[in-house]
């Protein structure tokens, strides 16, 4: 009898899908329409979406995957 021994080697290199999410335009102080990122990965993996660079007032809760809140300072984010 004989044996061989191999590697297999999977990967996923396909980056996750974002769904475009579209540009709003608010007075200061009001707040805006709740953003929900929807992301999926080819291979059903969960993705983990991070945000930044968001005005003071507004959040992000990855929980829900849901940007809100009211900016409180003018200016493009």
């Amino acid at each position: 009898e004989t044996t061989t021994s191999f590697t297999l080697t999977v990967e996923d290199t396909t980056a996750p899908t974002v769904k475009a999410i579209g540009n709003q335009t608010k007075e200061v102080n009001t707040a805006i329409d709740p953003i929900k990122i929807d992301a999926t990965d080819n291979s059903g993996q969960a993705v983990t979406n991070k945000v930044s660079g968001l005005p003071t007032g507004v959040t992000f809760n990855p929980d829900t995957n849901t940007i809100s809140g009211t900016p409180s300072k003018v200016g493009s984010y």
